[in-house]
């Protein structure tokens, strides 16, 4: 789309709902996984194993919080540009 110079705004929700798939299926993949993979840990006998798996996934709800501040930050920007475009009208 961008090598065929899309309208912008075409692009950025194209992109919108990329994310948006990819993120119910890392959704789908992090259910089955703590159904699965996190349960076994924790009920298993090997503390490293349990503490590792544990890890893993306060590091992926980390990561997500990073990326949900990230758009937070974006949409107040966007809002606070919105406003100034409003007001110089």
């Amino acid at each position: 789309m961008v090598e065929e110079k899309a309208y912008c705004i075409d692009v950025i929700r194209q992109i919108q709902a990329m994310q948006a798939a990819l993120n119910k299926v890392s959704s789908s993949i992090l259910e089955h996984h703590l159904n699965s993979c996190v349960t076994t840990a924790v009920q298993g006998d090997d503390p490293k194993e349990r503490e590792r798996v544990l890890k893993e996934i306060i590091d992926v709800f980390e990561t997500a919080t990073k990326v949900d501040l990230y758009r937070t930050s974006l949409e107040v920007l966007m809002e606070q540009t919105e406003n100034r475009e409003i007001l110089f009208r």
